[in-house]
Formats: C-alpha cells, structure tokens, sequence
C-alpha cells in the first residue's frame, strides 16, 4: 500500500493528499506507462478559485503516478485554467471582492474524458464552481469545458483549454453546446472506413442538480425544469479542420412545449435518439420520463457486426445502460438515421440499475464472439429515489449482435459478491477483473465495503487477495504495462492507492518476453513479433488493450482486442491486425503475448 503525501500545490493552506476520483494511462512522452490522476480536495479551499492569482482562475490539481516503480513515485502539479480562457460562468456575471467575474470557476471534476489518437487526453464539461455563488439552491453546476493534456510538452505535460488549443487540424476546439456535468466522452468512427472521421461525441450530463429545492423552485427534486442536457449528445471531429460541436436535441423534450413519446406502445425515434416505452407510472418518481442519460452513460462503442451486420457504411453505434437509465440505443450518434429501422429499448426493472461498472466482453470469454456488453453488480433501481432496492452480484449480458436483442442474467453466472460502486478490468488474458465496491448504496457511507476482487476466466469467479483499504464510491482501478492493476481512491478511503499482482503474474523469468514488436500496425495486416518463451512453451494467445481512462466505475473506451495467431514459433510469430477501426479505434494500444502455461509478457506499446 502506498499513502499519497499530503499536497500543497496549488492550493495554499490545504492539507488534502491528492486523491484519483479520475485515472488515466499516459500511452505517450516521457511519462509513458504512468498514470494522470486528478480530482477535489474536501478543503474549500481547494474547490473555490479565490485563492488564484487572477479572481475567476482555477486552479486544478494533479498528479503523475508510477505504480510500477519500486518504490511508487507521486509528482504533484497544478493548472491554473485562466477564466480569460473559460467557458462562460452560469449566471454570466459574478462578484469576487472588488472584481467583476464573467469567466472562469471551472475544474474538471466529474468531467468526461476519452484518449484520442495522438496519445492527448480530451477532456470536456466538469464543474462551474460559481453556481455556489450565483445559483445558491444549486448543488452542482456542468461547465461547457473543453480542455486537452498533452504527455508530449513538459515534464508533466501540458493542459490548454479550447481557446488556446489546437488541435490536430491546427485550429480551436470550441466549447460544448450544452453544459455537461457527469458526461461520458467516447470516440467513435464515423461513416466510410476509407476517409474515416474520428468523432468524439458526448453523453448526457446535466446541467445542474438541485437535490433539496426550496419551496418555490421549479425542478423535480433533481433537474430545474430548463435543464435537458441529460437528454442530448453532441459529437466533435478531432481531424476535420476547423470543426464545431454538432448538438443532437431530442426536439420533443418539454423545453418546447412538446412531449416525449408515449408510456407504452411501439419504441419511437427523436432526434437521432432511439427512445422507447417507459413504465406506466414512471418507476422513478424524480426522473418522469423513466431513464435518464445524466450520470456517465454507460456508453460503448460496437462494431460493424451489431444487428446481425447492417450496410456497410455503418460502423458502428453506441449504447447506452445503466447509472441509472433504461437501455438506450443511438444509431449513429452524427449520420443520424442510418440503421434502416430503430432497434428496442430494452426498457425494464431490472434494466434500471445504479452504478455498475461495464466493459465490451473479449470476443473469446465464454465463447460468446465480439459486441458483447456486460454489467456488473450494482443497485437495482435507485436507492434515493425509489424504495430501497437490493445490491446485486448478477451479471447482466446483452449480446448486441442479435437482431433482437435482450438482456439476460443467466448468460455469465453470478459474482462471488454484491457490488456496487466497483471497477471491472480487462486482463491481457481476455479474462475480467472486478475491484472493491460493496454493499452500501451510499456514495458516502462507510460499511459493507468488498475487500476481494474476483476474476472471471470463462467458467467460474474466482476470488484473489483482499485488499487493505476499501474502495467505493470515486474509486478506480486500470491496467498498468506490467500487467498489473492499481487501484486508487474512493471517498471511505481516498488518500492510498495498491498494485494487485492477478492470477497470471510471475515476478521471476518464466513470463514471456517481447524482443521486437511494430509501432505501427496497419488494419487488416499481419505483421511479426519476437519474443523468448520458457522452454516447452508456446505462444497461446496475443491481444491489444486501450490504455485506461476511468472514472466513477467506468471507461467507456476500454477494450481488449485478440489477435489472430497466423503461424508461430519458438520465438517469433506472425499475427493479424484487427479488421478495421470499429473492431480497434486508432489510437495507443498495448500489445500483449499470453504462453501456454497462461503467464503474461509486460506489455510493449503501439499504434493502430
């Protein structure tokens, strides 16, 4: 167990150790393999920007962690985000002693965020830290933030907001149409595969969260009645020049007068969102409407081969499940309209489930192929707005490749443990990992946290070493170039982080080693690697894995991709890229060899 030092940077007067409410794998730069951790202090005098040089400037801690050294290593920093270079505040202007604010008192706590294929780190919407002034009854207010971190520039990297970035294209990247607090940021391909535009579209979020209004305030106990930033996306090309936020607005949302589609009868499509019937009455009292897509959307990227194949223009689609909404599908978030019919809702009760944690199933696991999504764990309906449901240790499986499909809890068994609030992890080996979690429904409470992480190889979970400290709510865990898992924070314990050393590790000489690999590789190429085995060994298996971006149990851009083994030897092999880029977004990957007794190589990096 390492114990972050308490942290003064940026932030004078504070004695909060820096804890890691986001986590991300730095696929590139000198930091390469380290881990970009950033979230809030419990001091105020972190989370108010009175304290900046500037009134309206932010100042936004972080940390770079090498869970792989021995011993750990934690260098902290800070970005001050200039309110010259900030969205607007909420309520246009603000006071700050004898100061006029009209920009600025933006963090990316609870922001979305996705690597891109240059290795940056995209980051959009977060908090709007001045509604606690300009909005008292507000709990929380989005930020239309748009902010990139580049490994490539300085020691720590470097952080710009959309004013002063450019981008690949070499222009701008505005800010968000909608304020967005609790997006999911997620790349996909867009349209032909032969000029492919790579889009970064954004999910949901709100724009603010009144919980205890005052009589009088018009709102639902959650939502003000102007706010529908939880029922919208918009989607940004990262490599068309001088792009803009393409907002998709479900027309027909109440803001207009109009009404959603109807309680029951035939799924009906808005806007470029596939909504279908809710229950009648809503299941959930606050959210009328009976889903929701404002809490980090459970947001995954399929592969041409949803539906039981499609045109083949289309490459992909999104889906959206769980924290807390009924099952969405999107057709394509931009070229609306390209699945020739819309596709169920899925909507049920035991479909409305409160922060599990999801992942795209490895092809292999189970024998079950690609465009599998499971959730793991979590609350059944909404512990705060429905009567108390139970924390659940089912699966739920959907297999999207179906052309009708349906959730079921019978296709992966159960959890050894009821969790919620836990992190899942792709293993090199196609396996997944589950970390921490537990059985209290509070995002702060402490009891019955889940010490045991447990892996699932294909048949049965598998319980490992527990851990020292819990891990639940704000907590995260991702795979690190060794193999190995790091699991930091969480609000019962935020100031520790572990390495978890899985069922495959070996520390001595018996695990493969990778001598040469690309790093470059070309879809639909082979191309060869070298390695050394231990004698009587043979190469099993081989797989590419994003580098991790999580937050609040999820990284919806995780994926673990398999290798087709096309011949092989003692000590080299000739392997297949994968397809296209809806089986592999471009970007940073981490490429792997698994031998015959199941032991794993550190993993060596390369580019689709």
């Amino acid at each position: 167990m390492v114990q972050f030092p308490t942290n003064y940077a940026g932030c004078s007067g504070s004695t909060e150790a820096l804890y890691a409410i986001h986590a991300h794998l730095i696929p590139v730069g000198s930091n390469r393999g380290k881990v970009l951790i950033w979230g809030k202090g419990l001091s105020s005098l972190c989370w108010f920007p009175y304290l900046a040089t500037t009134p309206g400037d932010y100042d936004q801690q972080f940390a770079i962690v090498d869970a792989d050294a021995s011993p750990v290593t934690v260098v902290y920093g800070y970005w001050q985000i200039p309110a010259v270079s900030a969205p607007p505040i909420y309520n246009g202007t603000t006071t700050v002693g004898a100061y006029t604010v009209s920009n600025g008192m933006q963090g990316l706590f609870c922001s979305g965020h996705c690597w891109l294929p240059d290795g940056r780190l995209f980051i959009v919407g977060g908090d709007d830290w001045s509604a606690h002034i300009t909005h008292p009854y507000a709990d929380f207010t989005g930020s239309r933030m748009v902010a990139i971190y580049d490994p490539m520039l300085g020691a720590t990297g470097t952080w710009l907001t959309g004013p002063q970035l450019v981008a690949s294209q070499n222009s701008p990247v505005p800010f968000l149409v909608q304020p967005r607090w609790y997006p999911t940021a997620l790349v996909t391909v867009d349209s032909a595969v032969t000029t492919p535009a790579v889009k970064v579209v954004v999910f949901g979020g709100i724009e603010q969260a009144v919980f205890n209004p005052p009589t009088g305030l018009v709102g639902n106990g959650v939502f003000l009645a102007s706010d529908r930033s939880y029922l919208t996306h918009e989607a940004f090309d990262v490599v068309a020049p001088n792009s803009t936020w393409n907002n998709v607005t479900i027309s027909k949302d109440g803001r207009t007068g109009g009404v959603l589609p109807a309680v029951s009868g035939t799924p009906a499509q808005v806007g470029g969102l596939f909504l279908g019937t809710t229950t009648s009455p809503p299941m959930m009292p606050n959210f009328p409407f009976g889903y929701s897509l404002f809490y980090y959307g459970r947001a995954h990227y399929l592969s041409n081969a949803v539906f039981g194949g499609g045109p083949a223009y289309v490459n992909g689609v999104s889906w959206i499940g769980g924290m807390p909404v009924g099952s969405v599908w999107i057709d394509h978030p931009v070229d609306a309209n390209l699945w020739p019919t819309p596709q169920p809702l899925l909507t049920t009760v035991t479909d409305i489930i409160d922060e599990p944690t999801a992942v795209l199933l490895p092809a292999s696991l189970s024998g079950g192929g690609s465009d599998r999504i499971a959730l793991f764990g979590g609350q059944l309906g909404l512990n705060s707005t429905m009567p108390p449901s139970p924390i659940t240790n089912l699966v739920h499986l959907l297999d999207a490749k179906l052309l009708s499909p349906s959730w079921s809890t019978t296709a992966m068994p159960p959890m050894n443990h009821a969790r919620k609030f836990a992190n899942s992890v792709l293993l090199p080996d196609s396996s997944v990992l589950i970390v921490g979690g537990g059985i209290n429904g509070a995002t702060g409470g402490k009891g019955g946290e889940v010490y045991t992480p447990e892996v699932f190889r294909g048949t049965t979970w598998q319980d490992g070493p527990p851990e020292t400290s819990p891990r639940t709510y704000h907590s995260t865990s991702l795979l690190l170039p060794s193999g190995r898992v790091v699991s930091m924070g969480g609000d019962t314990r935020r100031w520790d982080m572990q390495v978890y050393q899985p069922h495959y590790w070996q520390a001595g000489t018996t695990r493969p080693v990778v001598a040469s690999a690309p790093s470059a590789l070309t879809y639909g190429s082979d191309f060869v690697v070298t390695f050394t085995l231990t004698p009587g060994r043979t190469l099993a298996k081989a797989s590419l894995t994003t580098p991790g971006s999580v937050t609040h149990s999820h990284d919806p851009n995780q994926r673990l991709v398999e290798l087709a083994i096309n011949s092989s030897n003692s000590t080299s092999a000739t392997l297949l890229a994968p397809a296209d880029p809806t089986k592999a977004p471009y970007g940073h990957y981490m490429l792997w060899l698994v031998d015959s007794a199941g032991e794993v190589s550190a993993a060596v990096w390369t580019r689709l």
